[in-house]
């Protein structure tokens, strides 16, 4: 069981770089194919504004874009040299958002930054979480800050025994079987004492994993901040995790774990809505 056609989203970010690295480490730990997508900065405006710019200004920001793009697929050429893996760099055409998920029909796994709800989206029109709602492969997040390399460690399973979560841990199996420790975590609501997790952790024993099955309240603190604390504690270095099992929309007038996550994530987060 291996990801054999892996995509990670590129861009001219400062953090692209680690980005890449961490990609290309997981592309050679499965004898994969790595494949970069990249969405060409455009110009986006009412049509009436449109018609008032002089062509020599349009013409110059077609000149920067271009140069951004070649400085985008320059990097992932570098990386893709650097770690000695096989790449394909794949421009995006249309609506960002509908392109990626179009992009991921016939993928593996899809790698992207993290964002921040209060950040700009990836491209300007694009973020992290709608992509989450839209890809037809999981994605794996990989933080801002810090330095990460697969295969990971400690993985912390996030269970809730949602539909959401199963499809993470079923599409995360190649990784888990490559870990040294597997903790399967459940943060208990106020009076619950069945151990949800059980069953997972018999599932996990079927294709032979050893796991660890723990469940602990939350406390005073919400269930992301339980979750984020336990995986500093245990030096988790992978989480994963079901995404958005209630509307984004829901998650943003209500606060929810999965937009709390990707807001404050210390490790990358493999996620599946």
């Amino acid at each position: 069981m291996a990801f054999k056609h892996i995509l990670v989203y590129v861009d001219n970010d400062a953090e692209c770089a680690e980005r890449l690295s961490y990609t290309t480490e997981l592309v050679a730990l499965f004898d994969a194919r790595m494949v970069g997508l990249y969405a060409r900065r455009l110009l986006t405006m009412p049509s009436y504004a449109a018609v008032h710019i002089p062509a020599p200004v349009l013409a110059d920001y077609d000149e920067i874009s271009g140069g951004l793009a070649g400085e985008a697929q320059a990097l992932f050429d570098q990386a893709a040299r650097a770690g000695n893996v096989s790449g394909e760099w794949s421009p995006l055409t249309g609506y960002l958002p509908d392109a990626i998920a179009r992009a991921t029909c016939c993928s593996d796994l899809l790698v992207l930054p993290q964002t921040a709800g209060n950040q700009a989206d990836l491209n300007e029109t694009h973020s992290t979480d709608s992509t989450l709602l839209k890809a037809a492969t999981p994605v794996l997040i990989v933080p801002y800050a810090g330095r990460f390399q697969p295969p990971a460690k400690h993985v912390i399973v996030a269970w809730n025994n949602s539909r959401e979560a199963g499809r993470a841990v079923r599409g995360a199996l190649p990784l888990l079987h490559r870990a040294q420790r597997i903790t399967v975590l459940s943060i208990a609501g106020p009076g619950q004492e069945e151990i949800i997790g059980a069953d997972l952790g018999a599932y996990l024993a079927h294709h032979d994993l050893n796991v660890e099955v723990k469940q602990m309240p939350a406390g005073d603190c919400s269930a992301s901040d339980a979750l984020l604390s336990f995986v500093a504690d245990e030096g988790g270095d992978l989480i994963v995790m079901g995404g958005y099992g209630r509307s984004r929309f829901m998650e943003t007038v209500l606060g929810g774990t999965t937009r709390e996550i990707l807001e404050h994530m210390t490790a990358p987060v493999f996620m599946a809505h």
